[in-house]
Formats: C-alpha cells, sequence, structure tokens
C-alpha cells in the first residue's frame, strides 16, 4: 500500500512526498526481513535444482540459478555493435577511469540518473545505499561480486561482474545494459546495480 501511495505522488510529480513514501517502504521491508528471514540452504537436490531452472522465466524474462563458475569468466557480448548507434562504443573501465573501483563511498547523494532510467528504481537505490551508510548493513555491497577477502565488491579488469539476485528462495543472476551512474566518476556501483 505504501508502495503504490509513493508511485502516485511519484506520478503526480510530488518528489518529496515520493521519496518519503519509498523511504518508508524500504524500512518496512527491512525491519520484516529481519523479523521473518528466509532461510537458506547451501545445498539443493538434483530434483529442486531442475524444478528452479524449469522455472526461472518470470514474466517472458530468464532467471538463471546462481552460479560460482560464472565469477571467472571474461565478459562477452555476443552483440558487441547493438548499442554503439547510442554510446559510440564499449570500453572497458580501465580505459576510461584514472583508478576504476567498484566503490569509493556508498552514497545517496553521488547517483545521478540518466534520461532513461526508472525514477523508482534510482529512490530506491538512495534509500538502499543511505541506509547502508547508517546501518552499516550491506544492503548493496553484499550483492556484487566479484568480492575481496572481505566481502567487498571489488573492481575486475577482465570486465565481468554479476549480481545476487534471491528470486524462489535461491540466489539467481540477470544481465541488462547500464543507465544510472555515479558522480564518482572511477565508481561503478551504481550501474552494477541497477544493471541487475
Amino acid at each position: 500500500a505504501i508502495l503504490d501511495q509513493a508511485k502516485k505522488q511519484e506520478q503526480k510529480k510530488n518528489d518529496q512526498e515520493a521519496l518519503n513514501l519509498y523511504t518508508e517502504a524500504a524500512e518496512l521491508y527491512m525491519e520484516a526481513r529481519i523479523v521473518n528471514p528466509v532461510p537458506m540452504r547451501s545445498k539443493l537436490t538434483t530434483k529442486e535444482k531442475e524444478i528452479l531452472k524449469k522455472n526461472s522465466c518470470i514474466n517472458g524474462k530468464k532467471y538463471l540459478p546462481w552460479n560460482e563458475i560464472d565469477l571467472k569468466e571474461i565478459f562477452t557480448y555476443d552483440k558487441p555493435f547493438l548499442y554503439r548507434s547510442k554510446f559510440g562504443a564499449w570500453k572497458r573501465p580501465s580505459l576510461i577511469m584514472n583508478r576504476p573501483r567498484m566503490i569509493t563511498m556508498i552514497s545517496s547523494t553521488t547517483i545521478r540518473q540518466d534520461i532513461v532510467s526508472d525514477c523508482s528504481f534510482v529512490a530506491s537505490l538512495c534509500v538502499s545505499a543511505a541506509y547502508e551508510r547508517k546501518h552499516k548493513k550491506q544492503l548493496i555491497t553484499r550483492c556484487i561480486f566479484p568480492q575481496n577477502e572481505v566481502g567487498q565488491p571489488k573492481y575486475n579488469p577482465s570486465g565481468k561482474y554479476v549480481i545476487q539476485l534471491i528470486c524462489n528462495g535461491i540466489a539467481r543472476k540477470d544481465g541488462i545494459l547500464m543507465c544510472t551512474f555515479s558522480s564518482n566518476k572511477d565508481e561503478l556501483w551504481p550501474s552494477i546495480i541497477e544493471k541487475a
């Protein structure tokens, strides 16, 4: 109900009220997750894996089960020139940034919305960043891979990043064109999270 109210306020261009309602919805969600955590098992049976793979299609989009081996792959794309008319060229962060890093500092104030971005998503991203920073709970940083030895997302010179999503009780992966970005010119996390 609160989320619906926030969307209505956003449609009416009442941005501050919409942001307040999105923030309230996010806080209620986080409280509910603490009270009713979803238990995660480390091993699934073969039958469970088959069922989950068969049911990986939601609203016409595939959400394949998480696979640790994916983190070791170098990113390749089978249609490398699909967006060239909009972007000019695909480049690794190391070619356009002085010192690329996944996260400089989690902050809601560094996120910049692209013209094609979803405002409610960007608002949610801002709320999540502010929550993580204030409460020291990994909402954003725990789902970005690869990670360093202390569980923090790290820059991958090979270009392969994976966002771990939880769907039907297990970790999943996805891949979508990036749009949101950070005002910290060498920081990647808003784009990587929005990509998921």
